[in-house]
């Protein structure tokens, strides 16, 4: 994950953060949570966790040596 999906990530995820907070601050003043809200705060989980789960694979993928090449049978 490099560059622009590293920034649209981030953004995404204060996005998430903010929307998190003022949901949880208007549910507590109202006693419940306003569907719609709920809807899109776990549309935005889900981004998340497919581009944390990309983010994941790639750094796995960046520590992982590559196999050493093996030599043919003489």
């Amino acid at each position: 994950m490099k560059g622009k999906a590293q920034d649209t990530t981030a953004t995404l995820a204060m996005l998430f953060g903010m929307s998190l907070l003022a949901a949880d601050a208007k549910a507590e003043a109202t006693g419940q949570m306003d569907v719609k809200t709920a809807r899109e705060l776990a549309v935005i989980a889900r981004v998340l966790e497919n581009r944390l789960g990309e983010a994941r694979k790639s750094f796995v993928a960046a520590r992982t040596p590559e196999p050493a090449p093996t030599c043919p049978a003489a």
